[in-house]
């Protein structure tokens, strides 16, 4: 008999998924590498003077600009009667070389503005959110132009935002508080959408990213207990929301961002004066998580892709002398070290922090912080650019078998399956990008979608199959192509045989007409038709519909005795049931077959 495991391309039309799981743990050895060395080093500030304090300019956001600049957004205070100081919107844009071209100081209202986030639009011009409070909190965007004059302000009531983002369909995505909320508004400020989300008590939201499926992921916290994460489609309807408590403490995160082929990792702090780090799959499950991440101790700001595989994170740790300290720190996709630089400027600079961070085209990184003196209370926004990173972490890929043999009494026509476990032993991720069959090619296949991308310490099982078309041995070699032109090379060998071969001995021919169950079926478009024959004869095969006529003639002649193998391309065919027959000396066989378009 034809065996009918077909898993369809062969492989079914809904291959089973493939799984992505830490089968095999591996006690990796971290290796510290040289860390890249500080090409310059700026700071920014309009010197306002209240008569106590100097000037006093904060970082808080940081974004490439369309010439190969970059801008600031911060918070500035502005002069004002009684010796008071008022706080306002921060803007520095600066060229490559970090030299200030412009500056921008906006005063929406009387109290606490505050800036959160700062987006680019194709044109240059640039959209500012933040919050302020008059007699009630509000939210509010600014569209400014290039070179920094306000074209319009927007007030949202009852709500604050803390970051903001450019979205792919030309809109602008706010997160924020006052019940955790999303909100799309266009390019004039008018609202597309707003979606609120209950986590179990007060939520903020405090960044979000857009996926790679056009959705958005926000992280954030809920309010002096847990942190939280939140997935939703392009309109922003929750698709799931996680909580999470790694500490029995207080935390939250203040960073996100989405790692390639899916998941998370995202940053923060716990027990207010402690930095976290965790990463997530797709469904928000965690994978990893760290506390008082060695060297940045009290809090992650932001987090960015580093050239060379892993991540980028900055925030603030602990000085020599009692203060805080700028930190950046290079990990790996297991979360460990490969480089650490901390800058500590002087013994006055007691509260300097990292906020910001990007990775740049040349393998740099822009660091954006604030350098807040001790004695004289004066605050200075700053910018430390970095020369190339120059480490590469290796791809280390590689099969858990070298080879594996399907067997020496496959069936003809059928298919035989083997799950070819494949694991990466490095410590960044690895993008499976092509893969070859050479040899035998038409006796194998895989299932596979690609690119796959396979995380330390996983392990993927790729779905391989062997179906011969005739008698006798069989091998090749599949290959999969990673990184930078490396392989991984598997040999894979199996041999057909007739459906009632004895193993060793000759094939045997049927004894009668045997018509096999056609595949797939149901099928829309083509299906395969396995029939045995005991000797030569005279044979027909036609296809009739429900009443009986005869609607396609697929062969009238004569065959040898064997198995035989016909398809029927039935794509002019209209939707419904039709019976498959055959006729062989004087015998009859029918079988029932489904068409679904």
């Amino acid at each position: 008999m034809c065996q009918q495991n077909r898993i369809g391309g062969w492989f079914n039309a809904t291959p089973p998924r493939l799984k992505l799981i830490s089968a095999v743990i591996l006690i990796m050895t971290a290796i510290a590498f040289a860390q890249p060395d500080t090409l310059w080093t700026s700071y920014y500030n309009d010197g306002y003077d209240n008569g106590n304090a100097g000037w006093s300019e904060r970082c808080y956001r940081l974004i490439k600009t369309n010439n190969g600049g970059f801008l600031i957004g911060g918070q500035t205070f502005t002069p004002g009667g009684n010796r008071q100081r008022y706080p306002a919107y921060y803007i520095v844009k600066t060229d490559a070389d970090g030299v200030e071209e412009w500056t921008g100081v906006y005063d929406v209202g009387i109290r606490h503005d505050m800036l959160c986030g700062i987006a680019l639009r194709e044109n240059g011009q640039f959209f500012i959110a933040g919050y302020y409070v008059e007699e009630l909190w509000k939210a509010n965007i600014i569209k400014i132009d290039a070179n920094g004059d306000s074209l319009w302000s927007r007030d949202y009531e009852d709500y604050l935002f803390h970051n903001m983002i450019s979205t792919s369909d030309h809109g602008i995505l706010a997160c924020g508080s006052g019940q955790a909320h999303l909100v799309k508004v266009d390019e004039d400020g008018e609202l597309i959408w707003r979606r609120t989300y209950d986590g179990g008590g007060d939520e903020i939201f405090l960044d979000v990213v857009e996926t790679h499926d056009n959705g958005y992921a926000a992280v954030g916290w809920v309010w002096a207990s847990v942190c939280l994460i939140l997935k939703t489609d392009a309109n922003g309807e929750q698709e799931w929301l996680r909580t999470y408590n790694f500490t029995d403490s207080t935390e939250t995160l203040l960073c996100v961002e989405e790692v390639p082929g899916g998941g998370y990792i995202a940053g923060g702090w716990f027990d207010s004066n402690h930095s976290l780090l965790a990463r997530f799959d797709t469904d928000g499950d965690t994978i990893w998580a760290q506390r008082d991440v060695q060297r940045i101790e009290r809090e992650i700001k932001d987090i960015a892709p580093a050239s060379g595989g892993g991540w980028i994170i900055v925030g603030k740790g602990r000085g020599r002398h009692g203060g805080d300290v700028y930190k950046t720190k290079r990990i790996d996709d297991l979360g460990e070290e490969v480089w650490e630089l901390g800058i500590e400027f002087d013994d006055d600079a007691s509260f300097d922090e990292a906020t910001s961070v990007l990775a740049l085209d040349d393998g740099g990184y822009l660091i954006g912080g604030n350098r807040w003196m001790r004695w004289d209370g004066g605050n200075s926004a700053g910018l430390i650019r970095t020369e190339p990173d120059t480490v590469v972490l290796p791809f280390e890929l590689g099969a858990l078998a070298e080879s594996h043999d399907f067997g020496d009494s496959v069936m003809v026509d059928s298919v035989v399956t083997w799950e070819l476990p494949v694991h990466n032993f490095g410590r960044r991720y690895v993008p499976i990008d092509s893969v070859a069959i050479t040899g035998d090619s038409s006796a194998f296949a895989y299932d596979m979608e690609l690119p796959l991308y396979l995380y330390p310490p996983d392990t993927t099982y790729i779905l391989v199959g062997f179906s011969p078309d005739s008698v006798g041995d069989y091998a090749a070699e599949f290959i999969f192509f990673y990184g930078d032109s490396q392989t991984v090379s598997v040999s894979l060998t199996g041999r057909g045989i007739f459906t009632n071969e004895v193993s060793g001995g000759t094939p045997l021919l049927p004894t009668q007409l045997a018509l096999e169950p056609v595949w797939p079926n149901p099928f829309n478009g083509v299906v395969h038709i396995c029939y045995a024959l005991p000797n030569q004869m005279l044979v027909k095969v036609t296809v009739h519909d429900v009443s009986g006529r005869e609607v396609v003639r697929l062969f009238n002649g004569v065959e040898q005795a064997g198995i035989r193998n016909r398809t029927w391309t039935a794509t002019n065919m209209p939707t419904g049931i039709y019976f498959l027959k055959i006729t062989a000396g004087g015998e009859v066989a029918t079988t029932k077959v489904i068409l679904l378009k």
